[in-house]
């Protein structure tokens, strides 16, 4: 699809971003994590202070994604998020607490 700039339509090549609001704990990078939404499935690339959520999936975008997902020609919508409120915040820390222990 990068190759011949075709984008796809909006289910082909799904992705949709998020960020972190506050700014306190800097960049986090972890692995990627296979997650489902609406029995959709997704990959999360977690890259600094931004979430994208890719659909590795044939079926439609989950219909909580689909409203802001990136599309061809429309706006860029990036939903914002509060770390400390996500699954992943104690896994987070955990990896944070032993990279500052080796160092």
């Amino acid at each position: 699809m990068l190759l011949s700039v075709n984008s796809g339509d909006e289910d082909q090549y799904s992705v949709n971003i998020a960020r972190w609001k506050n700014n306190k704990f800097g960049a986090m990078f972890m692995d990627p994590d296979r997650s489902r939404f609406d029995n959709v499935n997704y990959y999360r690339i977690y890259c600094g202070r931004y979430i994208f959520y890719v659909k590795i999936d044939s079926r439609r975008s989950s219909k909580a994604l689909e409203k802001t997902q990136l599309m061809d020609n429309q706006n860029l919508y990036v939903v914002a998020r509060d770390l400390e409120e996500i699954k992943e915040f104690s896994a987070m820390r955990k990896i944070a607490i032993l990279k500052s222990k080796q160092q």
